[in-house]
């Protein structure tokens, strides 16, 4: 089983409109639903009629939310799954921190800041998961975070580049798409190297069924 983790200002259709959706299935991996939160907790939206073992679902978290609270409606759909699924597997796939072309918003932010329009409030409602997001440093989530034991599992970094020195992602950088550089899990995480930007694409779909 799969569950493809969307990223910042995206949400889990943007796995069925890149086409990613459409290439799992193609390669025999049938979509079971599709996981969202409310007032009252845990709401499936199921598919009719799917079963097996290659089985994706897909997930709504809150992008704009600091990443601990997304982490927590992480882990309860991941029990969920599980709970329903106990004799299988879950691979976890994340998509950067999202797929909007982050930095080239800030950019416009800049020069719209004044006027106070839709873009200003955004990130203003961002802060918690913006401030999450900055390169480690002492007294930031990320520096915490990467010295915790890692689970013993196995890590795959799909980087998007041709290497360390022409980066095909202008979003992130090729560096920090690698776990390798996670100084718990450095020597532990499988490469895979994408000619892609930072969107994704129907070739994800692709690449992804072939890792998985």
């Amino acid at each position: 089983m799969a569950l493809p983790v969307h990223g910042y200002l995206s949400d889990a259709g943007t796995w069925e409109r890149s086409g990613v959706n459409a290439l799992l299935r193609q390669a025999g991996w049938q979509y079971a639903g599709n996981l969202g939160f409310s007032p009252t907790g845990l709401i499936e939206q199921p598919v009719a009629g799917e079963h097996g073992d290659q089985l994706f679902y897909t997930v709504n978290l809150p992008s704009l939310a600091p990443a601990p609270a997304q982490a927590s409606w992480l882990k309860a759909a991941t029990d969920y799954i599980s709970q329903k699924n106990p004799n299988e597997k879950l691979t976890l796939v994340g998509h950067s921190a999202g797929d909007s072309g982050m930095f080239g918003m800030v950019k416009e932010w800049f020069v719209r800041d004044e006027i106070g329009d839709g873009m200003y409030h955004t990130l203003k409602a961002s802060r918690g998961i913006l401030f999450n997001l900055v390169p480690p440093a002492p007294v930031t989530l990320l520096f915490w975070l990467n010295a915790q034991p890692h689970p013993d599992i196995e890590y795959v970094s799909v980087i998007r580049s041709g290497g360390y020195v022409i980066a095909s992602d202008l979003v992130v950088p090729p560096f920090s798409q690698d776990m390798n550089m996670i100084p718990a899990l450095r020597g532990k995480s499988k490469r895979w190297l994408s000619f892609q930007g930072h969107e994704l694409t129907p070739m994800d779909g692709k690449l992804l069924a072939e890792i998985l």
